[in-house]
C-alpha cells in the first residue's frame, strides 16, 4: 500500500485558520519559545544544533562541569535523567509531585515530554504525563518546535515510537500537528513513512492526516462562502433592495438558498446561526487538495 502525502500547511496558514474558525488551538510560530517562558518552561535560549540521531547522545555525554552554568542547570534535571534511564515507575512519582517538570527543557529545547517519546516510553507514561498539564500548557507543549529541525513532538513520535496508542494521545490532544511540516519539509505521516513504521501506525496517521485536511478546507471553505456572501449582500444594498437574481443572473436553488439564509441571518444580526448552518457544507467527495507547502 502506498500512503500518498496529501498535502501540508505553514504556521502561517494555520495561523489563519484559527482565526476563521479553530479558537482553541495554539498555532505553532517564532513566538513558541516565549509562550513556554510565560508557563515557566523555557529557561535558556541556548540551544545546541545537533541532529535528530545524535542529539541526545551528545546531551548524554557532556560533562556537568562545562563552563556554560546555565546548560549544567538544565543537564541536571531529575526527570530527565530519570527518562534517559528508562527508569518508568520512578518518572510516574516524579512527575506526580513535580508536574511543572513535564515541561522542563533540556539545552537543545527539548521538553520532558519530547525525551520521553524519543526513548518510546510506556503509553501509561504519555497519557499521565499530558493528563498532568493544564490544557493550555499541554497545546504549548504539543505545538512548540524544537530549534533544531523545528519538529514537534508528533514528529518525534512518527520516528521513535513503535505503539499507535501513543500516536493516539499525541493526536487526539493536538491534532494540528499532523498537517505541520518541519523544517526539511515533512509531516509526521511522511516521517512515519521513511522510517517503516508497521502498518497500523501508517493507516492511523494517514487517515487523520486526511480528515485535519479536510477539517481545515472546510474551515477555509466556509469562510469563502461567508465573504461572497457578504459582497454579494453589499451589491443588493446598493442595488435598491433588489431581489439576488436580479443581481445574479446565473444562480442555481441551492446558491441561491445559501444566499437567502445569509441575508435573514444578516438582516437579525445573527450570522453565528449562518455559520453554524455552514458547517454542514462538506468538501465534496474526490475533490483534490492542492497545498502549498
Amino acid at each position: 500500500m502506498t500512503w500518498p502525502r496529501t498535502g501540508c500547511y505553514t504556521p502561517t496558514q494555520l495561523r489563519h485558520v484559527e482565526e476563521n474558525g479553530i479558537h482553541d488551538a495554539v498555532v505553532v510560530s517564532s513566538d513558541a519559545v516565549l509562550k513556554l517562558a510565560t508557563l515557566g518552561y523555557a529557561e535558556t535560549s541556548d540551544y545546541m544544533a545537533v541532529s535528530d540521531s545524535y542529539a541526545e547522545q551528545y546531551y548524554s555525554s557532556n560533562s556537568p562541569n562545562s563552563a556554560n552554568q546555565s546548560n549544567n542547570r538544565l543537564m541536571k534535571c531529575p526527570l530527565h535523567k530519570h527518562i534517559r534511564n528508562k527508569a518508568w515507575p520512578t518518572v510516574s512519582t516524579f512527575i506526580q509531585k513535580n508536574p511543572q517538570q513535564i515541561g522542563q527543557l533540556n539545552r537543545m529545547g527539548w521538553s520532558s515530554l519530547i525525551l520521553a517519546v524519543y526513548h518510546d516510553a510506556p503509553v501509561s507514561v504519555i497519557a499521565e504525563m499530558l493528563s498532568l498539564l493544564t490544557p493550555d500548557e499541554r497545546r504549548a507543549l504539543l505545538s512548540t518546535p524544537v530549534p533544531n529541525g523545528a519538529r514537534l513532538c508528533l514528529h518525534f513520535c512518527a520516528r521513535f515510537s513503535s505503539n499507535v496508542e501513543t500516536f493516539r494521545l499525541l493526536v487526539e490532544a493536538y491534532p494540528l500537528a499532523l498537517v505541520v511540516p518541519s523544517a526539511d519539509g515533512n509531516r509526521p505521516l511522511d516521517r512515519a513513512i521513511y522510517y517503516h513504521k508497521d502498518t497500523e501506525i501508517l493507516r492511523y496517521l494517514e487517515e487523520t492526516t486526511k480528515k485535519q485536511l479536510a477539517f481545515i478546507d472546510n474551515i477555509e471553505l466556509r469562510r469563502v462562502i461567508l465573504d461572497a456572501c457578504a459582497l454579494q449582500w453589499n451589491r443588493m444594498q446598493s442595488s435598491n433592495n433588489k431581489p439576488f437574481h436580479f443581481i445574479l443572473p446565473v444562480v442555481d436553488d441551492k446558491t441561491r438558498f445559501v444566499m437567502d439564509i445569509f441575508g435573514y441571518a444578516k438582516e437579525r444580526e445573527m450570522i453565528g446561526l449562518f455559520w453554524e448552518i455552514l458547517s454542514y457544507v462538506g468538501i465534496p467527495a474526490g475533490r483534490q487538495h492542492h497545498h502549498i507547502c
